[in-house]
């Protein structure tokens, strides 16, 4: 995964977040969310995506 694929993914969830913790998004779009979030999280850190080797996608830069 690469670097660019990583920061989006962080900057995704913490607007995730800012959605939730604002009121914008409530009820089970807030769980949907908050969960989406922190699943976009774990992967950022790992830098693992399943579904992008289910795929047969790669988004590092370095060859």
């Amino acid at each position: 995964m690469g670097d660019d694929d990583k920061v989006i993914r962080f900057v995704s969830a913490a607007l995730f977040i800012v959605l939730y913790l604002q009121g914008i998004v409530r009820d089970i779009g807030g769980i949907i969310l908050l969960s989406l979030a922190g699943l976009l999280i774990v992967t950022s850190i790992v830098g693992f995506c399943g579904l992008y080797s289910l795929l047969n996608i790669d988004s590092n830069n370095n060859e």
